[in-house]
């Protein structure tokens, strides 16, 4: 948090005119940041993958599985304003070389507006599938529910939860793993695909122009590449590799996802 807000403060204080409205997005992350930090203290959100059985509970006061998926759906956010991050790099290059036409500041907006609703629609698919397929009333939930609650010595774990019984997936566990594999498939497709097309016009820009504009550049697209590893290392990953093998009977995977080396990553 005292990172986050160090960065704000020397966004406004120090930020010559010249950075323009590059500032505004990167107050967006330093902001983010400290909102997820917030969200993450008040829902503690614990990733299980337990005697054939993944899911995502909380342990504090909330005990509400929508609380829990409402925490998990904030980290769209990140990923649409990285995306945009990735525009604005293409866009300040495409503006450094010649060839570039009106039409991209005629629909710049258009895109921007694209990503952030391709960020939603993913968000808000993720959490109607969860409120829709992962309902109490598939057979073993209730069963998975209460093992849980005794293993944790609670009373009731309100939570989404995947599971097997008697060595075979429901139909609707497949069928939510392959929704959210494809979902975070996408979202880190769209990041890579963005940052390949930056990576070229800086390429292009470099044979043309100059080295220095280039490198001052990649080293922007080095940064947002180890924020971006960061936050999967932090979360994605954790929760990809207990999603795709819940059928594992190793002993209990407990992580607290904690979003510190995300903070810590934020683009200077």
């Amino acid at each position: 948090i005292s990172l986050s807000l160090l960065l704000i403060y020397l966004i406004k204080k120090f930020s010559h005119k010249d950075l323009g409205t590059y500032k505004h997005l990167l107050s967006c992350f330093a902001t983010v940041d400290i909102i997820l930090i917030f969200v993450h203290i008040a829902e503690d959100p614990k990733a299980i993958c337990w005697n054939q059985i993944y899911g995502v509970i909380s342990l504090n006061f909330l005990h509400n599985k929508h609380a829990t998926l409402i925490y998990g759906t904030c980290f769209s956010v990140p990923y649409a304003l990285l995306n945009i991050h990735f525009l604005y790099r293409y866009w300040g290059v495409k503006e450094y070389v010649s060839d570039f036409t009106f039409a991209y500041h005629k629909y710049r907006n258009l895109f921007i507006v694209f990503v952030v609703t391709n960020s939603k629609l993913k968000c808000i698919a993720r959490y109607t599938w969860c409120y829709l397929g992962l309902t109490d009333e598939v057979p073993g939930t209730i069963q998975a529910r209460a093992k849980l609650a005794q293993l944790f010595n609670q009373t009731d774990i309100d939570g989404w939860l995947i599971y097997r019984m008697n060595d075979q997936f429901a139909p609707i566990s497949i069928i939510s793993l392959l929704v959210f594999d494809t979902v975070m498939v996408l979202s880190i497709g769209a990041a890579v695909t963005l940052a390949s097309v930056t990576y070229h016009s800086i390429h292009k820009c470099s044979t043309k122009k100059g080295a220095f504009i280039s490198i001052h550049l990649l080293i922007i697209i080095i940064f947002l590449l180890c924020r971006r590893w960061s936050h999967s290392s932090a979360s994605t990953a954790p929760i990809s590799t207990c999603s795709t093998s819940p059928s594992s009977t190793s002993p209990l995977l407990h992580l607290s996802i904690i979003p510190l080396l995300s903070t810590l990553s934020s683009p200077p």
